[in-house]
């Protein structure tokens, strides 16, 4: 963790799946356009994304990853980049699943703990603010995370 907060955290894309590429926007980006806008905007404010930039200031090497939405509860957008296209190419494709392995959860295991835990149990929920962006990636990776929005780039 102290790594992390002093370095950024690595992203583990290796190889072939760092070189350049280009992905569209869902259409779910352009359905919740004011959103994204607004979500945007505070990424910028508060530090998260640089930008906006024309194409000119884009690194050659850059990864253009689309952006797709799923709305919050709230009314706000919560913004995916996909890192999983494009296929053949993807920054998710470059990342070793034994290096950087990845679990979830699911309803089962939730329901499983809630059953373990017994009648009158007390159980709260957790929805971080800005969840990913947490910890800054590493100054390498940043070149891998690049999206397109409104004829700029970010």
């Amino acid at each position: 963790m102290c790594q992390w907060i002093r370095d950024g955290a690595n992203i583990g894309c290796k190889g072939k799946f760092r070189g350049a590429s280009t992905s569209t926007n869902a259409p779910s980006a352009y359905q919740y356009g004011a959103e994204v806008s607004d979500a945007i905007a505070a990424w910028v404010d508060k530090g998260f994304a640089y930008g906006p930039v024309s194409m000119g200031h884009v690194p050659s090497d850059a990864k253009i990853n689309g952006i797709m939405v799923r709305p919050k509860p709230n009314g706000s957008a919560r913004i995916i980049l996909n890192l999983s296209a494009p296929k053949g190419n993807s920054v998710n494709e470059g990342i070793d699943k034994d290096e950087f392995p990845a679990t979830m959860s699911s309803t089962e295991a939730w329901l499983k703990t809630l059953y373990k835990a017994g009648r009158n149990c007390w159980m709260c929920k957790t929805d971080w603010s800005d969840a990913y962006k947490h910890f800054a990636v590493r100054k390498q990776d940043t070149d891998l995370q690049w999206f397109s929005w409104g004829g700029k780039y970010f």
